[in-house]
């Protein structure tokens, strides 16, 4: 995980403000939880089908000084060191996964990283 110092772009405010509807405070707090329960790419098992389902998605909007959070039914992408630039609503596919793998990791009680096909 990294550390839970972060900063968030005035374009990451415009845009959670449209996408998620929420104030500059919760907007903060969505970045905190974020940053803490998200699931992160990099992290992700290479072979695992929301690893290849996320890094396809995040490989058309990042950069290589960026990276990519899925949290709540979204991708936040970050630069680092852990400055929010976006967030844009995840697909279908990967919220689907996504919740398989939270449904897993909760019901193993730690940070599995099995395949999800």
């Amino acid at each position: 995980m990294h550390s839970v110092d972060y900063e968030i772009s005035d374009h990451f405010y415009n845009r959670a403000k449209h996408r998620v509807g929420l104030p500059k405070r919760g907007v903060s707090r969505l970045v905190k939880n974020a940053l803490y329960e998200g699931i992160y790419v990099d992290y992700l098992d290479p072979t695992s089908k929301l690893y290849k389902l996320m890094k396809s998605f995040t490989n058309k909007h990042t950069r290589s000084d960026r990276f990519a959070v899925y949290y709540r039914q979204y991708m936040i992408l970050f630069e680092h060191p852990n400055i929010a630039v976006t967030i844009l609503y995840a697909p279908d596919s990967i919220v689907k996964c996504a919740n398989e793998y939270y449904k897993r990791r909760t019901d193993n009680g730690c940070n599995t990283a099995k395949s999800l096909s």
